[in-house]
């Protein structure tokens, strides 16, 4: 910051000049102390840790959905040295996939002792689809109020299934998954798609004797008003089907080649019409 410039017969305009600037530094230096603040470990005198790194960096790469090769680039490595980290190195793509699945672990076993002594109920939410590759998958979320009554959500269960997800599969994957995270005392209620199978799934559900229901599971099963909505929408297209038909093959046969581009600019611009 520049200093302020004492000069003789101008007192008075001097010390205003150094009121205002040493007013201004407090300023800036409360800024950045309210902004350090509320970052992790401000405050603490920094140490670089490798285990942390990986773990942290493992946590980076799984939020961002990034590859785990991203950090083998030397140019990013160089940047981490120069601009943030002197002793900062690289984390190999082998490193990463061993020691994701002991982050997932260890974070597995907080939730199921979470939910252990959690004293509330808790709603699921649950998906089951194909993969392009012909593979089934089977997705559970977990909704729940913490302590601040802040809705919480966390996938408990995401994997691969080698049965058929019909109905009877589906109560059992979704019974499994609350015996695994001390979930059968603590159900509220399953969001579900407005599918046969899943309707079919939820009074399986409602038999189960271990599952401890709230007001007999009338408040179990609750369908999912986007599928629903996806589903109207749906029957309204079909109903102008052949109205949209020979658009769609317009839109296809201009976009079809370069030449077909071209023409189709040319008349845009002769017709004095927009790009839209």
């Amino acid at each position: 910051m520049m200093e302020p410039v004492l000069c003789p017969g101008t007192l008075e305009m001097n010390m205003d000049w150094d009121r205002k600037a040493r007013r201004g530094a407090a300023v800036a230096d409360s800024s950045i102390t309210r902004y350090a603040s509320d970052m992790p470990g401000a405050g603490m005198p920094f140490v670089y840790n490798r285990d942390s790194q990986i773990v942290e960096f493992g946590k980076f790469i799984i939020a961002d959905e990034l590859p785990f090769s991203f950090d083998e680039s030397p140019n990013y490595e160089y940047f981490n040295r120069v601009a943030l980290q002197p002793q900062y190195r690289r984390v190999p793509r082998n490193t990463l996939k061993r020691r994701t699945p002991q982050s997932y672990y260890a974070y597995r076993g907080y939730l199921m002792e979470m939910f252990l002594t959690y004293d509330g109920r808790v709603s699921l939410t649950s998906d089951t689809w194909t993969s392009t590759y012909g593979e089934p998958f089977v997705c559970v979320t977990a909704h729940w109020m913490d302590d601040n009554w802040l809705l919480q959500k966390r996938i408990i269960c995401f994997e691969a299934i080698e049965e058929v997800h019909n109905d009877f599969n589906i109560k059992s994957r979704i019974v499994s998954c609350c015996k695994n995270f001390y979930l059968v005392d603590k159900l509220f209620s399953i969001s579900l798609d407005n599918a046969t199978a899943n309707t079919s799934a939820m009074q399986f559900l409602k038999e189960d004797p271990s599952i401890k229901l709230v007001l007999n599971g009338s408040l179990m099963h609750v369908r999912c008003c986007a599928h629903i909505l996806d589903l109207c929408v749906q029957d309204g297209l079909d109903e102008l089907k052949t109205l949209l038909e020979p658009i769609r093959n317009v839109i296809r046969w201009t976009r079809a080649a370069r030449s077909t581009k071209r023409i189709s600019n040319k008349n845009v611009k002769s017709m004095a019409l927009g790009k839209k």
